[in-house]
């Protein structure tokens, strides 16, 4: 009897269909962050798909090297420190709001007029400024005035503006820009000649200004700007050209 019943469930368990392949796992959606300081931010640390913690790149007054970053509502930035008891640990730096449309990103980091490192997320698509134009961002607390080409702008605070169509005209074209002192005097830069080297080339100029110490007198309110060229995309994806500038 016994033989007879382990023969039935071993024919059983024989018949039944073998359990199917396990499916690889589907891997984790990512996208990329491109990121610049206009200051002398270090580079934070994020949490990667790897389950560590691993440098974000931040380029220094020029676009930084794609960071590719889990799909979530925020990213959260981190920062090396060392807790009461003497020990390293990480420690939240920034958490960084994400749209959930898809498309390109740049994080900005800059010093605010108190001196201290601030951030805006800008969205970078194709469809926001065309070749042959300018767009112009104001990162700052003032507004700031630019010259492009013969036109005079006024961006005010956290404004942007798109302009100078048809920039490429094989011609360079004059910029200049400033920022009005709290004494009623104009802090401007030497007016430069820039050019778009190609007609599907782009250019995003940002600005951001501090006050800068000086012994014996009133501080002075300055700017900085950093240039970004782009080649506009035929496809969502963009091809990215970065000259920087400096001053």
């Amino acid at each position: 009897m016994k033989t007879t019943l382990l023969f039935c469930l071993l024919s059983g368990i024989l018949a039944c269909p073998l359990p199917q392949e396990v499916h690889a796992a589907e891997p984790p959606v990512l996208r990329e962050i491109c990121a610049l300081t206009l200051g002398d931010t270090p580079p934070p640390l994020f949490f990667s798909v790897q389950g560590k913690y691993q440098p974000f790149l931040v380029g220094n007054i020029e676009r930084g090297p794609a960071n590719k970053v889990p799909v979530k509502d925020a990213l959260i930035l981190f920062r090396q420190a060392v807790d009461a008891e003497g020990k390293t640990a990480m420690m939240a730096m920034v958490s960084v709001p994400l749209p959930a449309a898809p498309g390109p990103l740049l994080l900005v980091f800059f010093y605010d007029q108190s001196g201290r490192t601030t951030y805006r997320l800008i969205e970078d698509a194709s469809s926001l400024y065309a070749a042959g134009t300018v767009r112009l961002i104001n990162l700052s607390s003032e507004p700031v005035y630019c010259k492009v080409k013969e036109n005079i702008l006024t961006l005010a605070s956290q404004a942007s503006s798109v302009g100078g169509s048809g920039l490429v005209d094989g011609k360079s074209f004059e910029f200049a820009y400033g920022v009005m002192q709290p004494d009623g005097m104009l802090f401007k830069s030497p007016v430069k000649r820039l050019r778009l080297p190609r007609e599907d080339m782009r250019l995003l100029i940002l600005f951001a200004s501090r006050y800068e110490q000086r012994d014996g007198q009133p501080p002075l309110l300055t700017v900085r700007d950093a240039r970004i060229y782009d080649v506009v995309p035929k496809t969502p994806t963009p091809a990215l050209a970065q000259v920087s500038s400096r001053h």
